[in-house]
């Protein structure tokens, strides 16, 4: 199981879909700068950004998280490297929210939810519970199999069974909840205990 080598400032950016094929990395450009490049709206939000050396044979892979403009979706994508500083762009998910600002990426990293030799996007997502009775979060984990060469979407990987949304918070008796998924290590033992089999969505 392999965790993210490198967690630069994240960053939500304002964007409408883009359907280039190529995105080019320019010359001592960021990831930040990268990703901030390739979006429409000229306002964005607090952004979130994660980078890592490389996601089983792919180098330097780029995931980036956009809202769009009318707040209410977040869009993620991975920008995956196939010639030096030239990425393609993979659809990973949209995520719909009742206002972005209640939306947060609570984690990102890899690991090997499956029978195969290679690593699974997974991605913690928190949302503002809209249930006026409870004050907290509901979490929720995503996973995502590993994209190959013609790739223009990822491909979930339905776990919901295993890992349904869970809430953090106090709830409508007053209890403190807290949720397992806010730290790493319990969804790591989570899948070496279930030894998951692939099943997707």
């Amino acid at each position: 199981m392999k965790r993210i080598l490198s967690l630069v400032p994240l960053f939500l950016l304002f964007s409408n879909t883009m359907f280039a094929q190529i995105y080019k990395k320019l010359q001592n450009e960021t990831v930040p700068e990268f990703a901030e490049r390739f979006r429409l709206d000229s306002t964005y939000h607090e952004k979130i950004d994660v980078t890592t050396s490389n996601w089983n044979k792919t180098k330097d892979p780029i995931i980036s998280f956009y809202t769009t403009s009318d707040k209410t979706k977040i869009e993620g994508y991975a920008f995956v490297q196939f010639i030096e500083n030239q990425y393609s762009r993979i659809f990973i998910n949209e995520y719909i929210t009742a206002d972005a600002e209640d939306f947060n990426l609570s984690d990102l990293f890899f690991a090997n939810v499956d029978n195969d030799p290679e690593d699974e996007l997974v991605i913690v997502i928190s949302q503002k519970s809209n249930n006026k009775e409870m004050a907290g979060y509901i979490f929720t984990v995503y996973f995502y199999d590993a994209p190959n060469i013609n790739s223009t979407k990822l491909l979930r990987i339905d776990l919901d069974d295993k890992f349904p949304p869970e809430f953090d918070g106090i709830d409508k008796t007053g209890e403190v909840v807290k949720t397992k998924y806010k730290d790493t290590k319990n969804i790591f033992r989570i899948i070496r205990k279930l030894k998951l089999n692939k099943v997707h969505s």
